[in-house]
């Protein structure tokens, strides 16, 4: 994985849509999201996605988290990144019906960080 750069921003203020970092705070001391991340289909297979969860992880648990979650679409274009994150130990907690549209719902997975 030469060549690449992994970054990850941890606040606990609040964000307008297009001013986010990966990784937010939320309402309950020690959870946090991961939100608006993804790599290139192109990208698929080669660690990538393996080691930016991995580095948000570590920052999570360094700031203080206990737990992570991740939300996604229901659709099935993102069947592969709802199976990288159960493969990775975070589990299915909460189903939003037509969340992002009718027939698109949120699906929130989470992890406790250790």
């Amino acid at each position: 994985m030469t060549g690449f750069t992994l970054s990850c921003v941890l606040s606990r203020q609040s964000f307008t849509a297009r001013n986010r970092p990966p990784l937010r705070a939320c309402a309950s001391d020690g959870a946090w999201e991961l939100f608006w991340t993804g790599v290139a289909p192109s990208r698929h297979g080669q660690g990538i996605g393996e080691a930016l969860l991995q580095h948000v992880e570590a920052h999570g648990l360094k700031a203080g988290g206990t737990s992570l979650y991740i939300e996604t679409t229901s659709l099935p274009a993102l069947d592969r990144a709802r199976g990288f994150y159960a493969g990775h130990g975070y589990t299915a907690v909460g189903r939003t019906p037509n969340h992002y549209g009718i027939g698109d719902d949120k699906l929130t997975f989470m992890k406790t960080l250790q």
